[in-house]
């Protein structure tokens, strides 16, 4: 397997890493959105496993991290954010103009997609996101949550480290050693990127709208970072072709989970279902 990179600068100005993780004869293509603080290289392993089964994966550092361009753990806006996404899509497309497109976003990704999917409806097969911050498993003091909307008004790009604790990402030792010792792996999260994630989690949690595209939501039970009960409650909510997956005893990254083969199947099994149904990309 072979990454093929590819840059863009976005409307800003801003360099973006992009990667292209090809296989022969593709049946369909994901476009993966990664987490906060993380990188898409962390997913070579996730875009082997697809690449064997015929599906080809494009992502790439979200600003602000891995090697795009950008103060770590800042975005400008929420939209900005939004755009990438676009851009990726419509890239993915160009590079793979027959064959279905599956958004795929894992934790602050799994958000990003889920708001794509509702906001901007991209002509699309399905959305799979997993751990999504829709909220977090612990809320933080409502005395931090406004000081962080004004310091978002006046320094927007002031930034804080997220007091993630990596062993709570999952069982993995080996998984979570690796994240720790990760040099494009940071810690930071901006005012205006941390106000935009909570604004984003609000309205998510509050839609009960129609998702025109199918979505596959996947969650551990023990995650602690984003909340699976928001998840479900999420899942519940929205009208349309809508699977919500609970995995018990689980925690965030499921892709690093000891059990990762299973959820990886299922995720692909949930795609291969729409292969040859009637849904069409534009």
């Amino acid at each position: 397997m072979q990454t093929e990179l590819f840059n863009w600068t976005t409307p800003d100005g801003l360099l973006m890493q992009g990667y292209h993780w090809d296989t022969f004869h593709a049946k369909a293509a994901i476009v993966l959105v990664h987490g906060l603080g993380e990188h898409a290289e962390r997913y070579t392993e996730f875009a082997r496993y697809f690449n064997k089964h015929g599906f080809a994966t494009v992502a790439y550092d979200r600003r602000g991290h891995g090697r795009s361009a950008g103060k770590r753990g800042h975005t400008k806006s929420y939209e900005a954010l939004q755009e990438e996404i676009n851009y990726l899509i419509q890239h993915t497309k160009e590079l793979y103009p027959t064959v279905p497109l599956f958004l795929y976003g894992h934790s602050m990704g799994g958000n990003l997609v889920l708001y794509n999917a509702l906001r901007y409806r991209p002509a699309i097969a399905g959305v799979i996101s997993t751990s999504p911050w829709i909220e977090l498993t612990e809320r933080a003091p409502l005395i931090k949550v406004l000081v962080g909307r004004i310091a978002a008004k006046i320094a927007p790009a002031f930034a804080l480290p997220t007091g993630l604790d990596p062993r709570h990402l999952c069982q993995d030792t080996n998984a979570v050693e690796a994240y720790v010792n990760d040099p494009l792996v940071h810690d930071q999260i901006s005012a205006a990127a941390g106000t935009a994630m909570i604004d984003s989690g609000k309205w998510l949690s509050s839609y009960a709208g129609n998702s025109n595209i199918p979505i596959l939501l996947m969650h551990g039970s023990n995650d602690q970072i984003t909340s699976p009960q928001a998840s479900q409650a999420f899942a519940g909510k929205v009208k349309g072709d809508i699977t919500f997956v609970s995995w018990e005893g689980n925690y965030h990254e499921l892709q690093h989970e000891p059990n990762k083969g299973e959820i990886l199947e299922t995720a692909r099994n949930w795609m291969e279902q729409y292969l040859n149904s009637d849904i069409k990309n534009a």
